[in-house]
């Protein structure tokens, strides 16, 4: 059962209430609510909590005036304005049912909301509505646990435009100005006539309607346990009386588990409240000696039925008896010869028998009757037994005689023609109710098996039977067609409606496809139970599945008396751990179910390995990878790829697989081949693990499978905005291509320039071609860009570098020949023949600029040969200079040598005679000798003084 909690209370100024705080407490709003931003799959999701223990689900309001804006507004001005003694709000706080789901719990909430508001009692007037905000909160511990807040307002909402003062306005005389006067007061008051009359009673209904819309078997009931015990008790008095001990057991012991106090409430004291401490209030407690009274009630009822029951018994005896008895009367009677007495007779002795049968059966069609079985060996039987048979006998044969005679009871109608009505033979019992009316048969249709019954279809077709019909017309509700032709069809009969026959073909076919499915569903649970319990499926199944309490966890026993569904379970055993051949002998076997069965077994194998990983190999020797492994050995194509793609995809739906799918390369793949297959894989929602293919060093083929997508269309054609792209980063590229060739030229260039300024025209071809220069076959140097400054520039440094060269080859030239004419190199004459000199001049001549040059050239050669004549002449003088030096020594050194001092006056006189030529005058050197003889005397003081000192 669905849990059930409903809670209504009051609130009023008096008792300091607020409603604007008691609204916002349930919307989580302000000072009680925490907002907080969470990213879930993706979407940004704002939530509103309170201390992160609960959180709101859903909330609205509805019915309000149209002053307020929010529902703030509304709650926030009945605080202000409603009277010191008035109601603020009603709040009713109930718990959802957990085994709907979140949308249904909001439709259920908003409907029990919008009838609350329209109850005569709170809406006393055509159209009127009452207020009301409703939140749903969540618990964050138990997110299955849902439970509403519904405020509703104490005024009533008729439409008429109020401000906000005058809506909660007390109205002396509404009926003389409405717009003047407040708004209209609800009747309602919570209480126990509100709440049980309208509340619980409305709750409960739309609760449950919920429940059955979603077809969830879970009820709720709004009735307090003592009601609900009596109840039972009552319905197990009635079983009683009606010889259902079991039912009337099962009802006890629902009012035994229904006898209990109420338990608390969390977090709430129950407390007890007495006249002294509230007056005029009456303690809500549990009345036990009530309750005591009551079940004592029930078991003098109880007994009384059993009583009852034995008084039935007694009477059943007392009629056997007197059957008996009236046998034996009879037995002892001698009948009379003549033919009409006898049969006067006979009839009186039925009659009589009759007439004790109705009492006898009358008691035997009570409920929980039956009659025992005959005791084996004595032939004989209860009269009445025998009275059934023998009419059932003698209107339809021994067979049904024998079938129906102990359980069906026999009533004869001879009809009336008076009243226009035909013979008739009424069978019925506890389960079936038949009636022969000759030429048709009618089982009447009770309001609990409006369809017919299947007791009563096997009796009907057997009286047909015996009756020797052959074709039947079948009539009735639709579902009693459908099972009493499908019965008929399967007994031999033949039908009349051949439509009838059509759909009853057709649901036979559904019905067997539906058992196929259930079949199919269940062979997987039974074949794992037998895996695990070989010993007790054995069991089971030698039984045929009447062994109580012996049955896998999720199965019906019923489903094990099918042995059709142990084959099945053995073929899916096959298919899911068996060999191949024997997977592929079931495959081809005549029964479906059992080659489905081996083809599911082999689908869960698939996607049990499939767990394991799933593996695209492609190539030869291609590495192994996890799980199952499909392999592209032929060509590589995008129709193959796509092909694996979708096998791939759809083995990883069926068993539910989050890990991506492993490819692998073998040697022989090119990297146009894995790029191939790896964007077809994506382009078929293949999700791929990266982690492999970067261990393989496949990486960059994944990127550019996965740029693929977006730049080429599935059949390997370029997009068009990615062609205009192509081209545009191509032409990018040229152009960049040629300022970089025209950078580097340039560069080249200005390095030739510095080149030619810094060494001159030396070796400028082998330079010119390193520029970039092209040399044509007459010897002419071109350059492929000839617009460049560049090369204007090359040329103009060539020119000036050749200018240079020949300047300074022509300054040189004149220089030489002005030392050597003034170093006396040459004569005149000399200079003249000389042919250097000759084309000197002519090119002075021809370029007559060189001409201030070449002077000037001329002229510090002459200079440099004037300066070395007088660096050797001052070289020479210092040399006489040091011989006039050495021999002043000499001179000294001697002494009064006459015979060398002649010497050396004749060396001094060969001085002075060289000293002419050198411009040396005979004084200076004569200084030079006496600055020897200075040197020497000096030299001998100073070696005398050495001397003395050792």
């Amino acid at each position: 059962m669905a849990e059930y909690h409903l809670h209504a209370k009051t609130h009023s100024r008096g008792a300091g209430k607020g409603a604007g705080g008691h609204v916002r407490y349930i919307l989580r709003e302000g000072a009680y609510a925490q907002k907080t931003v969470e990213q879930v799959n993706g979407a940004v999701i704002e939530r509103v909590r309170i201390n992160r223990s609960s959180e709101v689900l859903y909330a609205e309001s509805g019915h309000l005036p149209v002053w307020a804006q929010t529902p703030a507004d509304y709650w926030d001005a009945a605080d202000q304005y409603e009277r010191a003694n008035g109601t603020v709000y009603r709040e009713i706080e109930f718990a959802l049912p957990k085994e709907l789901s979140d949308n249904e719990n909001i439709e259920l909430a908003r409907s029990f909301a919008e009838e609350l508001a329209a109850v005569p009692g709170l809406a006393p007037g055509m159209g009127w509505t009452t207020p009301y905000t409703l939140a749903i909160h969540r618990s964050e511990k138990k997110p299955m646990l849902l439970h509403c807040h519904l405020m509703l307002s104490d005024k009533v909402n008729d439409g008429i435009e109020r401000d906000v003062a005058l809506w909660f306005r007390r109205a002396a005389n509404p009926g003389k100005d409405p717009a003047r006067g407040g708004a209209p007061k609800t009747q309602a008051r919570i209480g126990q006539e509100w709440l049980g009359d309208v509340v619980r009673p409305l709750w409960a209904r739309l609760a449950n309607d919920a429940l059955a819309h979603a077809e969830v078997d879970a009820r709720i009931d709004h009735r307090s346990l003592e009601a609900r015990r009596m109840e039972q008790e009552a319905l197990a008095a009635q079983a009683m009386c009606d010889h259902h001990e079991i039912a009337a057991l099962q009802h006890a012991r629902s009012a035994e588990a229904l006898d209990r106090p109420p338990e608390p409430k969390k977090g709430r004291v129950l407390t007890h409240a007495g006249p002294e401490k509230a007056p005029g209030r009456a303690a809500m407690v549990v009345d036990f000696e009530a309750a005591r009274a009551a079940r004592a009630q029930a078991v003098e009822v109880r007994r009384l039925a059993e009583a009852v029951a034995d008084r039935d018994r007694q009477a059943v005896e007392q009629a056997q008896a007197v059957l008996s008895a009236a046998r034996a009367r009879q037995g002892l009677r001698d009948p009379f010869d003549k033919m009409r007495i006898r049969e006067r007779w006979r009839k009186r002795q039925q009659a009589r028998v009759d007439r004790v049968l109705d009492a006898e059966t009358l008691a035997e069609t009570r409920n929980g009757f039956r009659a025992a079985a005959a005791v084996p060996g004595n032939p004989e039987r209860p009269a009445w037994a025998v009275y059934r048979e023998r009419v059932l006998t003698e209107a339809y044969g021994a067979d049904v005689g024998q079938a129906l005679g102990r359980w069906v009871r026999v009533e004869r109608d001879l009809g009336s023609r008076t009243l226009g009505r035909a013979p008739s033979l009424h069978i019925h019992n506890k389960v079936m109710d038949i009636t022969d009316y000759g030429d048709r048969l009618v089982a009447l249709q009770a309001a609990s098996s409006p369809g017919g019954k299947a007791q009563e279809i096997e009796a009907m077709l057997k009286i047909a039977g015996a009756k020797g019909w052959k074709a039947l017309t079948v009539t009735g509700t639709e579902d009693f067609q459908m099972r009493a032709g499908a019965a008929a069809l399967a007994a031999g009969f033949t039908l009349t409606d051949g439509n009838l026959a059509v759909r009853i073909a057709a649901q036979q076919e559904r019905d067997t496809e539906a058992q196929r499915v259930k079949d199919l569903e269940a062979a997987p649970v039974l074949a794992e139970w037998m895996r695990a319990h070989p010993k007790q499926a054995q069991a089971q199944r030698l039984a045929g599945g009447q062994i109580p309490l012996l049955c896998p966890a999720g199965l019906d026993r019923s489903v094990l008396q099918r042995p059709a569904l142990w084959e099945a379970a053995e073929a899916w055993t096959v298919g899911r751990y068996g060999e191949t051949a024997e997977r592929q002998a079931l495959s081809k076997d005549p029964d479906p179910l059992k080659a489905q069965a081996a083809a599911a077994g082999r689908e869960a194998a698939l996607n049990a390995w499939a767990q394991g990983g799933l593996t695209l190999k492609v190539g030869k020797d291609a590495p192994e990878g996890p799980g199952i492994a499909w392999t592209i050995s032929g060509a590589v194509t995008r129709e193959s790829v796509e092909r694996y793609a979708g096998a791939l995809r759809e083995r990883r739906q069926r068993a539910g697989v989050d890990r991506g799918v492993t490819v692998t390369f073998g040697g022989d793949v090119s990297i146009t081949k894995k790029v191939l297959v790896l964007e077809h894989l994506l382009r078929q929602s293949v999700p791929l693990d990266a982690l492999p293919l970067e261990k393989a060093g496949d990486r960059n083929a994944l990127d550019q499978a996965r740029e693929r997508l977006n730049t080429h269309e599935p059949d390997g054609q370029q997009q068009f905005w990615y062609t205009l792209d192509l081209e545009q980063k191509a032409a990018q590229r040229k152009r960049e291509e040629a300022a970089r060739i025209r950078a580097d030229r340039v560069k080249k260039l200005d390095a030739l320039v510095l080149h030619l300024e810094r060494h001159g025209s030396g070796n400028s071809g082998k330079h010119f071609l390193e520029a970039g220069f092209v040399e044509d076959k007459d010897g002419f140097y071109a350059y492929p860009d000839p617009d460049l400054p560049g090369v204007r520039a090359a040329w103009d440094a060539l020119a000036a570098a050749q200018r240079k060269d020949t300047e300074a080859d022509i300054q040189k030239r004149a220089e030489s020949v002005g030392y050597r004419l003034e170093s006396g190199q040459w004569s005149p004459e000399q200079r003249k023949a000389d042919p250097e000199h000759q084309r000197l001049a002519q090119e002075i001549q021809d370029d007559p600029s060189l001409k201030g040059m070449a002077n000037t050239a001329y002229k510090q050669g002459m200079g440099r040969a004037r300066q070395e004549r007088e660096a050797q002449l001052e070289q020479d003088r210092k040399v006489l200079r040091a011989a006039a030096h050495k021999l002043g020594r000499r001179a000294e050194k001697v002494g009064s040598n006459a015979g060398k001092q002649t010497e050396i006056q004749r060396e001094f006189v060969e001085l002075v005679q060289r000293g002419v030529g050198l411009g040396v005058n005979e004084k200076a050197l004569s200084k030079s000798v006496q600055g020897g003889r200075e040197a020497y005397r000096q030299e001998k003081v100073l070696s005398n003084s050495q001397g003395m000192k050792r």
